[in-house]
């Protein structure tokens, strides 16, 4: 029979010889796709250093996959090509309790050597491609029917002989037997137990499908029977915009995943119940994400996108409105030691729903009858008095220590107010000062006002204060309140604000005018509840504790995320920045 490809659709004899008993192909494919995976993402990613611009290569992997992809992840680490480093990284995932479990379990029972028979034939690309979204479960609580999964994984070969020489010893070495068999010339590997992966070489690439036919479309696609994944421009237009020297990316394409969120509704398929809610799932054409590594830092980049011309009511909303938050002006009013801070341009968000709410059924009667009662109870027109005397900008900063505990003692009965500080730039300062004055007056208890460094705020019982200070409304609860003291006395000075957060810093010159919300967290103030979650592990499950430890140890290296979301023409791109300390920036770690 004819070969095609040259050496790439060459023929092996897989031998049916009984094994040793062991735990089945299907197990041990398992684990080694784990294996590969885990070594990827968890090491390679730590030194792999940035290649530059341009679009994620995708490799050859692309001419094999069919055009129907609702969901892939790639891990690539070809640009890491110091030796050195790729020894210190195998060294390093010698060391996991995980991999010497897997590998030691791998030599006993089925006598294969992870390091010599996969790791020494393998490149440096890891693809794994769904055709289908995964089907849940029928009955809640049942574990999930695998075999009805429809993926490949497409793992990269840098030694092609060496490859098909040791897949044809692993076969060899298996109880559960293969049945070689030809599909176009081209040679696959079927099993004969259930829940085990069909394999074949395609082109170079070394091939693992949930099932038989996933195979035979990746052979299908590599002979150009039909459109490949290279051809799929909805991923293409996705997945341009990711950094180009992303290690690891994600795609998922949106239409196809609410589609099957339809299927699983309760009951039945919704669509066509709301006519504008249809129009605007239809807007969503897919997400990616891309992830990268440089001086010390992850940096993570993607897009959620939207079809600008769509004729959703939500969409048309959302390009008509100018945003106005652009950098956060309230930086500079939150202490520089706040645990989490979030800023949204509630203006355009306001705006945004209130035109897509007024296009549902009723929805336009309910919005002003809510307005009115507004203006009837509170004496305040909402659109006027409020939402046209802030600039764009809602923030709130939280301190998550105390915010946990808050949430303890709530869920054991006890009242307690969450501690934050939420605040809102306002464009006319006195006529704020107005505004609240008239919903105080409105209030059924009354709250007595003081005056505190140059602002006046009002006493809320039990609770805490607010008022208008510097060009910002705020509200504090619980802790929160003493946050705003320290608010008070620092008198919007920069060096002691938010602003000057070294994290903050790695993304403020690409926040711009259509920026629509910014995040920060410290990373220091959330470990003392990880070690918490670890703490109960470590009651269960010591194993999985150790590993949650070492999690740990790995995050104490890092100071704080930051993250961006800003409104482009086709849908939210969104970044964020994972920093080393300062101690640990630039460094990797030698043994």
């Amino acid at each position: 029979m004819a070969e095609q490809e040259g050496s790439d659709y060459r023929s092996m004899e897989a031998d049916q010889a009984s094994g040793k008993k062991g735990g089945g192909s299907g197990a041990i494919i398992a684990v080694v796709i784990i294996l590969i995976i885990v070594a990827a993402l968890g090491y390679f990613l730590l030194t792999k250093k940035p290649g530059g611009g341009g679009a994620p290569e995708m490799g050859t992997s692309m001419e094999i996959l069919p055009e129907k992809c609702v969901m892939l992840l790639q891990v690539d680490t070809r640009k890491m090509a110091e030796k050195a480093k790729r020894e210190e990284i195998l060294s390093k995932l010698k060391e996991s309790a995980a991999y010497k479990e897997m590998t030691e379990k791998l030599q006993k029972e089925n006598n294969i050597n992870f390091e010599q028979d996969i790791m020494s034939w393998l490149g440096e690309q890891v693809v794994i491609s769904f055709f289908e979204v995964p089907p849940p479960p029928e009955n809640p609580g049942q574990k999930p029917d695998t075999s009805k999964y429809n993926f490949v994984v497409v793992l990269d070969v840098k030694d092609l002989n060496a490859a098909q020489a040791k897949v044809k010893e692993l076969l060899a070495k298996e109880s559960s037997k293969y049945k070689e068999d030809k599909y176009e010339n081209v040679t696959i590997w079927v099993p004969s137990t259930p829940n085990t992966p069909t394999l074949s070489f395609i082109k170079g690439l070394f091939v693992m499908g949930n099932t038989t036919d996933d195979v035979k479309k990746c052979i299908d696609a590599s002979l150009k029977k039909g459109p490949t994944l290279k051809d799929n421009a909805n991923f293409k237009s996705i997945v341009s915009k990711l950094p180009g020297d992303a290690m690891g990316i994600f795609y998922m394409d949106m239409q196809a995943v609410i589609a099957s969120g339809e299927k699983m509704a309760p009951m039945g398929k919704t669509a066509g119940t709301n006519p504008e809610e249809d129009k605007l799932k239809k807007a969503f054409t897919g997400f990616g994400f891309g992830l990268s590594y440089k001086d010390g830092d992850f940096i993570g980049q993607g897009l959620l996108g939207i079809n600008k011309s769509s004729d959703s009511a939500f969409v048309k909303a959302l390009y008509e409105t100018k945003p106005t938050m652009g950098a956060p002006a309230s930086l500079k009013l939150f202490p520089a030691d706040t645990s989490m801070y979030n800023a949204v341009d509630a203006k355009l968000l306001y705006t945004v729903l209130t035109k897509y709410a007024a296009t549902m059924p009723g929805g336009a009667e309910n919005l002003e009858e809510s307005k009115k009662k507004i203006q009837d109870n509170m004496g305040v027109d909402l659109d006027k008095d409020i939402i046209g005397n802030l600039s764009g900008e809602l923030a709130y900063g939280i301190d998550l220590q105390q915010f946990l505990q808050s949430v303890m003692m709530s869920r054991q009965g006890q009242k307690s107010p969450y501690p934050m500080v939420l605040s809102a730039k306002v464009t006319d300062k006195k006529a704020f000062e107005e505004v609240i004055g008239k919903i105080v007056a409105k209030m059924p208890i009354k709250l007595a006002k003081e005056d505190a460094d140059g602002a006046s705020f009002y006493k809320i019982p039990n609770t805490g204060r607010l008022g208008v200070y510097n060009d910002f409304f705020i509200l504090a609860t619980g802790q929160g309140d003493a946050a705003l003291t320290t608010i008070l006395e620092n008198k919007m000075d920069e060096a002691k604000s938010l602003a000057t957060d070294p994290g903050y810093k790695k993304i403020a010159s690409k926040i711009g005018p259509n920026t629509f919300s910014v995040s920060g967290v410290k990373l220091d103030k959330i470990l003392p509840m990880i070690k918490m979650v670890v703490g109960f592990a470590a009651a269960k499950d010591p194993k999985q504790a150790q590993q949650a430890q070492d999690f740990i140890t790995e995050m104490e290296k890092y100071d704080s995320v930051w993250s961006y979301t800003e409104i482009v023409d086709n849908g939210f791109k969104f970044e964020f920045v994972v920093s080393k300390k300062a101690d640990n920036a630039g460094k990797t770690e030698t043994k």
